[in-house]
């Protein structure tokens, strides 16, 4: 609930509808929908609903021939294949030629993606760091659980007793036994 959208006084029950839309170019559930809706339903029950009139949309252009609704099936497919079938996809079409011919809206545009990009490789560059990270830690565990077995080897080659060798690396005495 967005308790920012009530003034002071008012109920619950006066928040006004709001939708957060998600075009997708690729089948976000993996289901073949062309539109999934979703709302606030209670986890543990799933008959009861939370009335904050919020909604999620999520649309799949990629389905756009199994949207019942003509003029929703158009817009899909204006957005998945960029070509106009109705005429207001056709309006959408003259208004993206006539934003491509505007310099303001160019310049804003590429802006806009030079930011895209630099987000995309600062993101890029900080899960490589993490994966990388990980990877180091997770080699240096496998490594020292190696070291681990190896000296318990030659321990046990020592005749050495098994409970001294758990106390010496710090292994399960299963872990000794299947060496």
């Amino acid at each position: 609930m967005d308790v920012d959208n009530l003034l002071r006084g008012q109920s619950y029950a006066e928040l006004k509808e709001r939708y957060v839309i998600f075009i997708c170019t690729q089948d976000p559930f993996g289901k073949g929908l062309p539109v999934y809706t979703f709302r606030s339903v209670c986890s543990e029950d799933g008959t009861l609903f939370l009335d904050d009139k919020s909604y999620k949309v999520f649309y799949n252009v990629g389905a756009y021939g199994k949207e019942d609704e003509p003029e929703l099936s158009a817009l899909l497919e204006y957005l998945c294949e960029r070509r106009a079938t109705s005429g207001f996809t056709q309006h959408i079409d003259e208004l993206v030629e006539k934003a491509k011919r505007n310099e303001k809206f160019r310049s804003w545009y590429m802006s806009l993606n030079i930011h895209e990009d630099d987000l995309r490789r600062e993101s890029l560059q900080l899960g490589e760091k993490i994966g990388f990270e990980r990877g180091r830690r997770d080699g240096i565990a496998a490594g020292s659980y190696q070291a681990k077995r190896e000296t318990a080897k030659l321990m046990q080659r020592e005749s050495c007793s098994t409970d001294f060798i758990q106390r010496m690396t710090g292994l399960s005495e299963t872990e000794i036994e299947k060496l």
